[in-house]
């Protein structure tokens, strides 16, 4: 391992030259001199020592040429020293090369961005599970700037490199020094982002690039843009600051300036990309991920180039911040335009949820969980609420319209009850709860309720009005007509059997929904049924084929109302009661 002194300063002396130096004296110096660089170009490079013996020659070479006297002498000095600080230059280049700390280990470079997990949120696709767009969660999103410091250089190097730029400064070689300097760390720079697998692409390749390529790529830049400020660009920082800052603090300014620029405004390039893309509602999430981080790591950015004269690295990522805002605006009112015109005649058979209810739903179930960030780019917390319950009347509106093509006017209120009651759970269930209101709730259920009225009313009372008590009995008599009791069942039965086969064939998904339906239909034509058997049956009775009107027992009814809203169509044509 290399071993060097805990600390190498150095003393560059200001004194100046004797003003009666003898001839002798100058010539002994020039010997001096010539040993030194002798000694100088014998030095192994490859040696771990050779930097730290290097410099101190070359301190002695910058010692002794400001003691000679003529201008001759003081210009053969100054050759040497010269020749001296182009060696020192290279033993610091090799120092920061050789002794680089990279930290870029498996650990680092096993992201992974979930591209098998990938999801299609375009309005023609749906899906009833909860759209997964959360960015993963990293674990250096939580590191302070402490922590998240690693040393890019091993310190033992660090007092070496630190006395060998302040003799490059005192000699008047910085622009030499920063030269080099700079060079080495932007490789180290760009090799970082290669361990990263942060591909470079133009504007125009983005815009035309393929979806899910993308997806994947803006998941790996939310994770790159925190690892590369937080660890590499505040480690870059440190680095700068031990090596130059007691030299200049303008200095460690426009070193990292140099050495940061080209990957920021790369990193910056893609948000202001994707956000002069398509607005499309399947992009938003990931928007709304590289919104959030950036605004996340704002105030990191503030850090490191608050002495930034010219204000372009923050200007630049304030001005991308601000457009990809604009842009998730955008998407915004295209996904609540895009309900408004998604019109087509297509509804469910069996008048179950409609698709476009579960995207919806589920869309802004996980839209809810970019509240702070929809808040910010909204007008607070009421444009929030206002742009959901916009969309929620907007979805609505649609159901309301594409309801009206069904002709059975019972499946057109069976369609919005299902609809409307998957809505009020998912509200219920998730966080637009808090979003929503209660007040919302309630309206719905009221919504709810009327429809569900409405459905058993169009569906059911035809057939129960077969077992009403009008028109049964002969005019001043006091017994029921035969004849029309018999219509009366086989109406009843006629209408119940075409109602079983019907409905059998609609499907309620929500299983409490149609528990709830089923009882409250068995409760109505039960009732309604038992009555009129318990009055009637008995006129029945000794007449040929009495099965054939009195086929079913109140049993029988309830058992086979079991099967309604399962989505599978049954007949009862064929039952008969024994």
């Amino acid at each position: 391992m290399l071993e060097m002194p805990s600390e190498i300063v150095p003393k560059f002396s200001d004194s100046n030259c004797k003003h009666h130096q003898s001839e002798d004296d100058n010539t002994e110096l020039e010997r001096q001199l010539e040993r030194l660089r002798k000694n100088l170009s014998s030095l192994d490079s490859n040696s771990p020592h050779s930097a730290f013996e290097c410099l101190q020659i070359t301190t002695k070479i910058q010692q002794i040429t400001k003691l000679l006297e003529s201008p001759e002498k003081s210009a053969f000095g100054c050759g040497i020293l010269h020749e001296a600080l182009l060696r020192i230059e290279q033993e610091f280049v090799n120092l920061l090369v050789h002794y680089k700390q990279s930290h870029v280990g498996p650990e680092i470079t096993s992201f992974r961005s979930s591209e098998g997990n990938f999801e299609d949120l375009s309005i023609n696709s749906f899906g009833d599970d909860l759209i997964e767009a959360r960015n993963s969660q990293i674990e250096i999103c939580n590191l302070s700037a402490e922590q998240s410091v690693v040393d890019l250089v091993n310190p033992l190097v660090l007092p070496t490199l630190k006395s060998i730029a302040e003799l490059m400064f005192v000699s008047t070689y910085e622009e030499e020094l920063i030269e080099a300097y700079v060079s080495v760390r932007m490789e180290e720079v760009d090799e970082i982002l290669l361990k990263l697998r942060f591909e470079k692409f133009s504007i125009e390749e983005v815009l035309n690039m393929d979806w899910t390529k993308l997806n994947s790529l803006i998941k790996r830049w939310n994770w790159v843009l925190k690892l590369f400020v937080r660890v590499y660009l505040t480690s870059e920082r440190r680095l700068i600051e031990l090596i130059f800052g007691n030299i200049s603090e303008g200095l460690a300014s426009s070193c990292f300036f140099e050495i940061s620029k080209v990957p920021m405004l790369h990193l910056m390039s893609l948000p202001d990309a994707v956000a002069i893309g398509s607005p499309k509602t399947e992009k938003l999430f990931r928007v709304l991920d590289m919104h959030e981080t950036l605004v996340e790591m704002l105030g990191d950015v503030k850090n490191l180039y608050q002495e930034q004269t010219d204000g372009s690295i923050l200007g630049e990522y304030r001005e991308v911040l601000l457009r990809l805002g604009e842009f998730a605006k955008g998407i915004l009112m295209e996904f609540r335009s895009a309900i408004q015109l998604n019109l087509s005649k297509t509804v469910p058979v069996n008048g179950t949820v409609h698709p476009i209810t579960r995207y919806v739903m589920n869309y802004i179930q996980t839209l809810s969980a970019y509240s702070s960030t929809l808040e910010s780019l909204l007008g607070g917390r009421n444009g929030k609420e206002e742009y959901y319950a916009s969309v929620a009347q907007m979805l609505e509106s649609n159901l309301e319209s594409r309801s009206q093509f069904y002709t059975d006017e019972a499946l057109q209120n069976l369609f919005m009850l299902n609809n409307i009651c998957y809505m009020v759970q998912k509200v219920k269930d998730s966080d637009l709860r808090s979003i929503m209101g209660d007040n919302w709730i309630r309206l719905h259920n009221k919504r709810f309720q009327t429809y569900a009225m409405n459905y058993e009313r169009a569906s059911w009372s035809p057939v129960l009005s077969f077992l009403r008590d009008e028109g049964i009995y002969h005019p001043k008599s006091s017994f029921p007509s035969t004849s029309v009791l018999k219509e009366r069942f086989k109406g009843f039965n006629s209408g119940f059997e075409e109602a079983y086969r019907v409905q059998t064939g609609w499907l309620v998904p929500n299983l409490q929904l149609r528990d709830d339906l089923r009882i409250s239909i068995s409760l109505k034509v039960l009732q309604a049924y038992r009555s009129f058997l318990g009055r009637y049956d008995a006129y029945l009775d000794g007449i040929r084929h009495r099965e054939r009107y009195i086929k079913y027992s109140p049993d029988d009814l309830e058992s086979f109302l079991l099967n309604l809203f399962e989505g599978t169509q049954r007949s009862l044509n064929y039952v008969y009661r024994r």
